[in-house]
């Protein structure tokens, strides 16, 4: 085989390597993308993106049913939001939302289980 034919088959291999992951030190996992995604967001896009990698990948199903819950939980809190006007006039805010529920721990848990990052 000459160095003209073989080179075809050698950019057919490299182009598998690439998309198998190989090479990088990072292997490529279905939906990967999308969770690490749902691992840095919040809310409904974080929701939506872990559930799309669910969707390719079951490895990712926890989290995603996790994201969901947590986002059914924020939703409803942010509902509950005031501007904490009374009487007074006083304009304190207050809030129903807290940094450190169990869903946002779960959540969490989950995301560093991956070994995805997570922002949050």
């Amino acid at each position: 085989m000459n160095v003209r034919s073989a080179l075809p088959q050698l950019a057919a291999v490299v182009a598998a390597l690439a998309i198998a992951g190989c090479g990088g030190g990072h292997a490529f996992s279905p939906g990967q993308a999308d969770a690490a995604a749902a691992c840095q967001g919040t809310g409904s896009a974080a929701a939506l993106a872990a559930t799309k990698a669910a969707a390719v990948n079951p490895g990712f199903s926890t989290l995603a049913a996790d994201e969901n819950a947590l986002a059914t939980t924020d939703a409803t809190q942010a509902a509950d939001v005031s501007d904490g006007s009374d009487a007074s006039g006083t304009n304190a805010i207050v809030s129903g939302l807290d940094l450190g529920t169990a869903a946002r721990q779960k959540v969490i848990a989950d995301c560093i289980a991956l070994g995805l990052p997570v922002t949050r």
